[in-house]
């Protein structure tokens, strides 16, 4: 059965909304298109389809992906139109494309992400500043944090995980730019990141009211690293 990748939006109010309502969703919209959906077998059949990274409630996604199976060829133009309509505001289609029978999952295939991060200052900084405790933070060796998980506060190093770091003063707040290991293992939180900036150089930025968009997911390339919908 054909598999297809459907690339999408998540912007606004709807980067509130949690992971399962997210599922709930695409379900709901996938029946007001007619989209031909394969479904699970058992007791509580459900939609055929995954998403290639969950993103965290309050995040904004500028380029996030979904894979689905259908039961039959679809038009993909149509289907893309569709779902539009059917999808509340927030979540808009992107594009909508076929993945080769022998291609790995999407969230198999991911291995970081980009993010930009807009975080209001707490203290008085100047751009020369700015770049020498970026890059300060880049020349350590580690930077550990406390990072809350399932069983309790635990620390992580996160320094290993960010690939690339760039800041820009915008007015009373600063930009980071950031490409992060993301996936299955040994993922990296861009909130974490900033904890670290404040706690490792004493960058001052608030950790708290946060802007996070993630801007693309990465896959590995012929060439190193490449968005994840260009991959395929």
């Amino acid at each position: 059965m054909p598999r297809l990748q459907i690339e999408f939006a998540k912007e606004g109010l709807a980067r509130f909304t949690s992971h399962l309502e997210l599922m709930k969703t695409w379900e709901r919209a996938f029946r007001r298109a007619a989209v031909p959906v394969s479904y699970s077998e058992g007791f509580n059949p459900h939609p055929r389809m995954s998403f290639a990274l969950p993103l965290a409630v309050g995040s904004e996604g500028a380029r996030d992906y979904l894979e689905i199976i259908v039961k039959t060829e679809v038009d993909l133009g149509s289907l893309a139109e569709a779902l539009s309509r059917a999808l509340p505001e927030g979540l808009r289609v992107i594009a909508v494309t076929p993945l080769p029978d022998d291609s790995p999952s999407l969230m198999a295939q991911v291995v970081g992400a980009n993010y930009l991060i807009r975080s209001f200052l707490s203290g008085p900084v100047s751009a020369e500043e700015l770049n020498n405790a970026i890059e300060a933070f880049l020349a350590l060796s580690e930077a550990v944090v406390t990072k809350e998980g399932k069983h309790g506060p635990k620390p992580q190093d996160v320094r290993p995980g960010v690939y690339c770091l760039q800041a820009e003063l915008t007015g009373s707040k600063v930009e980071l730019s950031m490409a992060l290991k993301a996936g299955s293992q040994g993922n990296v939180r861009p909130e974490d990141v900033v904890k670290a900036l404040i706690r490792h150089v004493g960058l001052p930025l608030k950790g708290e009211g946060l802007q996070i968009i993630r801007l693309d997911l990465l896959a590995r390339g012929p060439q190193g690293f490449a968005a994840l919908g260009e991959n395929q």
